[in-house]
């Protein structure tokens, strides 16, 4: 019984994330979530992070997906003890984005992010909404290309200001 409470307190800080079934539309809520779940629990190993993101893969293509990759790396481990087949915590969240995010949603990002306008938003609002459209877009990780499409929708006055508060990065010169 105190285990389980212990077991219990532990997962406070975010909520198993459950099951993905492979319905694509469920899936970005589902990764984000289980990227919650598993940042916040203790030094957990690459291969115990890739066992239960994998076994949570039930049901048609996710399901056989998440057994071959998990059957993968458990016969390249038999073969070599010595070897690392595991992915890293990114790795395994990269691998599964690519499979199961729906291509529709990354393709309507890239999309309205060209075009998106503050327009009379306000600067928050605009900028929660322009971060997501980056993350949904894949984009997230080309610095210059975010920064690019800031200028180009963005008032300049506001760009400088995103600038001061550091929510866009000074290793670019501003002129």
């Amino acid at each position: 019984m105190a285990e389980r409470e212990a077991e219990k307190e532990r997962f406070k800080g975010a909520a198993d994330p459950g099951t993905f079934d492979g319905t694509r539309t469920k899936f970005a809520e589902w990764r984000t979530h289980a990227k919650a779940w598993i940042r916040v629990q203790d030094n957990w190993s690459k291969s115990k992070v890739a066992i239960v993101v994998w076994t949570r893969l039930q049901g048609g293509h996710a399901g056989q997906f998440g057994m071959a990759r998990l059957q993968q790396c458990m016969d390249k481990e038999d073969e070599d003890p010595l070897s690392d087949p595991w992915p890293t915590t990114k790795a395994l969240f990269e691998e599964l984005t690519l499979r199961f995010q729906v291509i529709l949603e990354r393709d309507y990002a890239r999309h309205k992010i060209k075009n998106f306008k503050q327009g009379t938003m306000r600067v928050d609002d605009f900028m929660v909404e322009f971060e997501a459209l980056v993350a949904k877009s894949g984009i997230k990780d080309q610095e210059q290309t975010v920064v690019d499409l800031l200028e180009r929708n963005t008032n300049w006055e506001i760009i400088k200001e995103l600038f001061k508060q550091g929510r866009i990065h000074d290793q670019f010169h501003m002129e």
